[in-house]
């Protein structure tokens, strides 16, 4: 059973309050959605949502998603909520938006409440709109409760606002929409171990194929390695000074931890790296030396 399969569709039959939604990143907006839900007496906080598992998840802007599965749920799971229901769209798709309805929200998760967003959408080629959803409620006997549109800066709040501001580099305006700061949590790979030979050991974490990946640069932020934060130094791209690769990668220099240990301690382990500050682009170096200077000067602004 994958770690997917552990943390949803394991569904009892209490009466539930059931936030509705794609909950990409969950951002603020999305926040508000599920926490009303689970502010609620008596019921069992649950959220339907779709898999990303057997499809890989398309973002409507084609970019990316913002985290993986597994992060979403347990972001999902830490507000508070207790069960999540998560099919692939293909098992939902063809549903009517009443088909929907009764046999997912009423009969599935047996909400007597559910919460979405105005502009929630549902039912076959999203043909149902919150207006829908009013009359279905009121037909089956459940509560409905929508939130409006969250604005920050005088702008909505969006998983497309996100995304664009990651790929800016913004990561502090991201980490704010978000409610949380921006993390990489992907497993540790080998790399070519260069930056032990310029004192600056660092950890290897490519990005799936799925995953927007921010914009090329060096940024600084803090690693968590068992349960412990240390001040990191991250370069995102493709290292072009020392490779020839066009795959992106994250590559962390985690001040106080990779002098004091073995950075291979960490191959194989999955280690969330948050990013706070956006440094400077990613750019190719004249010579090892000027590399190995910048990095020094890139670490340390850590230590201000």
């Amino acid at each position: 059973m994958s770690n997917s399969d552990k943390m949803k569709n394991n569904i009892n039959q209490k009466p539930a309050a059931v936030a509705l939604g794609s909950f990409d990143g969950v951002h603020i907006g999305h926040r508000l959605v599920i926490l009303n839900a689970v502010s609620q007496k008596n019921l069992i906080p649950k959220v339907f949502t779709f898999s990303s598992e057997s499809e890989k998840p398309q973002s409507k802007d084609g970019f990316g998603s913002i985290y993986s599965e597994n992060q979403r749920f347990s972001i999902i799971y830490s507000l508070g909520v207790k069960e999540i229901y998560a099919p692939a769209f293909s098992e939902v798709k063809d549903l009517s938006g009443e088909e929907f309805f009764r046999s997912v929200i009423v009969e599935k998760l047996c909400a007597k409440a559910v919460f979405c967003g105005e502009n929630f959408k549902f039912g076959k080629n999203a043909s149902d709109n919150v207006e829908n959803l009013k009359l279905f409620c009121e037909k089956y006997g459940v509560k409905l409760f929508v939130s409006p549109m969250v604005f920050s800066d005088g702008e909505i709040v969006s998983s497309t606002r996100i995304r664009k501001l990651l790929m800016d580099g913004n990561i502090k305006a991201a980490s704010k929409l978000l409610g949380t700061p921006y993390f990489i949590e992907e497993p540790v790979v080998h790399g070519n171990r260069f930056g032990r030979t310029i004192d600056f050991p660092t950890i290897n974490q490519p990005f799936p194929d799925y995953r927007l990946v921010p914009k090329f640069g060096v940024y600084s932020g803090t690693a968590e390695i068992d349960g412990k934060l240390y001040p990191s130094l991250t370069n995102i791209g493709c290292k072009p000074t020392v490779s020839d690769s066009l795959i992106p990668l994250a590559e962390t220099y985690i001040h106080g931890y990779s002098e004091n240990h073995f950075t291979e301690d960490l191959y194989g382990r999955t280690v969330k790296v948050f990013l706070s500050d956006f440094l400077r682009p990613e750019r190719k170096f004249s010579s090892i030396d000027e590399l190995r200077r910048q990095i020094a000067s890139d670490v340390s602004t850590l230590c201000k």
